[in-house]
């Protein structure tokens, strides 16, 4: 089968030499992606990630232009990146096809270092104009309303993820003061 790179992957950034299947991609699917074409020679599934271009052993896989793996042979456009979790994972699934059996990269995220100095928050948004309810509830005898103060901490990105994990830390010891 011949797709569009398009029809079937996405690279988060043009930089990327991995890229996510948007769906299953079967073994043998030709891929056009610009000028070049490539053939997977194993299953993708959704959500997975597959080479875009040659990765010589030693060089960083990326996506969201971050490095998040070494890879540990070489990996030819259209292989499917996969680490040792990725494989002891596929093996526990009951699948209908034969998944690679080794893994081509090792993992390598480097930790996020937070930078007070170039730390630049934005600006606060505007109040709305006309206040008037929120998501309370009545407490009992005369104590008034209350609300459940629940403050999430959600990395909307893998570029996000390091920073989130940095701000739970910092606020941790605030923790026990509001129970």
């Amino acid at each position: 089968m011949n797709v569009k790179f398009e029809d079937v992957g996405r690279l988060p950034h043009p930089n990327d030499n991995v890229a996510i299947a948007t769906r299953r991609l079967e073994a043998g699917t030709v891929i056009t992606m610009g000028e070049k074409q490539f053939t997977l020679p194993d299953t993708v599934l959704q959500g997975h990630r597959f080479a875009v271009r040659d990765i010589p052993a030693g060089e960083s896989l990326l996506s969201w232009a971050q490095p998040f793996g070494i890879a540990t042979t070489d990996i030819h456009a259209g292989e499917y990146a996969r680490n040792d979790g990725v494989i002891q994972e596929l093996r526990h699934r009951q699948l209908d096809f034969a998944p690679p059996a080794t893994a081509n990269f090792t993992d390598q995220i480097a930790p996020f270092v937070f930078d007070e100095d170039k730390f630049c928050p934005s600006p606060p948004l505007p109040l709305y104009d006309d206040i008037k309810t929120f998501m309370g509830y009545w407490r009992s005898g005369s104590r008034g309303v209350g609300t459940r103060n629940t403050i999430v901490l959600l990395g909307t990105s893998a570029l996000t993820g390091g920073f989130v994990r940095s701000l739970e830390a910092k606020l941790q010891p605030y923790v026990g003061q509001y129970p």
